[in-house]
């Protein structure tokens, strides 16, 4: 492979370009880009890098194509593939999608992948003992408990390898009975011993589920008592008003958080002129940021369990693309997801309902970063409360 050495001068405008999309100036960050490739059209990381510019943006057959052309020059460094990987998936192509979006385990700045890389990959055969481990956050792994009793029936033990924490609890009313539970923790790394391993994002791409149709339906089990309870919490504490239940953002840990989420303060103006409503969260991160407010949302101190509960006995619920979303889905009752112009790919790139989860209502952006239609769909979707 021919070295192309780049002048100081062009380096300049193409790190530019990286730190214009880092920290979000989309506008800037795509002339940059532009402006590199007229002069080095072969650089590849320029070419994912704009596909990244297009694709927040929602511009999405133009990242479709950049990202493409990046991996056209250099097809072996796993983010290239990543990223198209990626945008394929959220155009509804699988096949390819998921394999290339399994580049990612190559990764040598991931703890987790680091920890299995040089172990045998599942591709879905029948075997002895099989790990299957956690390598993303909460949302994910309830996505894919789906999956859990079809890797089963592959293999003679399962082992499912998950982050520690009172997520667990909830977690484990996914599975079949019979799958061992491991909680990894970060001090003790210790890698249960198996024929085969895959993490769990790459299920459907082992077991050949190359369409979201062909998925099968999660299940979580929630006790009458359970349920009650929470029912009864939600009586005393809402005094005769119709509940909500909303989530206004994910984690914090995401890059594009500040894109993909509303945030409290786009939720304000719905929340003040409906005194009618009881409004509560059950995300304990955002304690400070509903007393900022002023805003009259209840926070409930609570279990995944015990938010599971919550969720299904609230009226209402609203939630971002994060874990609760996911909750919501499982739980198969009614609700609506905020989205944004280019949301996770599981979601796909148009559509109000989901194969995935067929209860949620999907509320999308029509333009990128603007949240104001999603909140009138949200207003109208609360006025539906009988």
């Amino acid at each position: 492979m021919q070295v192309i050495t780049i002048p100081d001068d062009w380096m300049k405008v193409y790190q530019a370009g990286v730190e214009a999309l880092r920290i979000g100036l989309f506008n800037d960050a795509f002339q940059c880009f532009e402006k590199f490739l007229k002069q080095w059209p072969n650089h590849a990381g320029a070419w994912s890098n704009l596909g990244n510019v297009y694709w927040m943006t929602g511009q999405h057959k133009g990242a479709l194509s950049a990202f493409e052309q990046a991996v056209r020059i250099d097809p072996k460094f796993w983010h290239f593939s990543f990223n198209l990987g990626i945008a394929l998936l959220a155009h509804g192509r699988y096949k390819r999608g998921l394999t290339l979006e399994l580049a990612r385990t190559v990764d040598q700045e991931n703890a987790q992948y680091q920890r299995f890389r040089a172990l045998p990959l599942w591709h879905g055969q029948q075997i002895g003992t099989l790990c299957i481990y956690h390598d993303q956050g909460y949302g994910d792994q309830l996505l894919t408990t789906r999956f859990m009793a079809s890797a089963r029936q592959r293999c003679k033990r399962l082992i499912v390898d998950i982050g520690a924490g009172d997520f667990v609890d909830l977690y484990r009313r996914c599975m079949p009975d019979d799958i061992e539970l491991r909680i990894h923790r970060e001090h003790n790394p210790e890698i249960p011993e198996a024929d085969a391993y895959v993490p769990m994002l790459a299920l459907p791409w082992a077991l050949k589920l190359y369409h979201q149709e062909a998925w099968p339906d999660p299940r979580v089990t929630l006790t009458f008592d359970e349920i009650e309870r929470a029912r009864e919490r939600l009586r005393l504490e809402s005094e005769g008003r119709q509940t909500v239940f909303i989530n206004w953002r994910g984690a914090e840990r995401n890059p594009w958080e500040a894109w993909r989420s509303p945030g409290l303060k786009t939720y304000a103006d719905l929340i003040r002129s409906r005194p009618d409503i009881f409004w509560f969260t059950c995300n304990p991160e955002t304690q400070a940021e509903i007393g900022n407010s002023g805003l009259p949302i209840t926070l409930f101190k609570c279990t995944w369990l015990e938010t599971a509960a919550y969720l299904f006995a609230a009226d209402r619920a609203i939630s971002s693309c994060t874990a609760t979303a996911h909750v919501l889905g499982i739980l198969g009752r009614r609700a609506a997801i905020t989205l944004s112009i280019t949301p996770y790919w599981l979601w796909g790139l148009s559509g109000s309902r989901s194969s995935l989860y067929p209860g949620l209502t999907l509320l999308r952006q029509q333009t990128f970063n603007d949240w104001d239609y999603v909140i009138q769909e949200v207003e109208k979707y609360i006025s539906l409360i009988s």
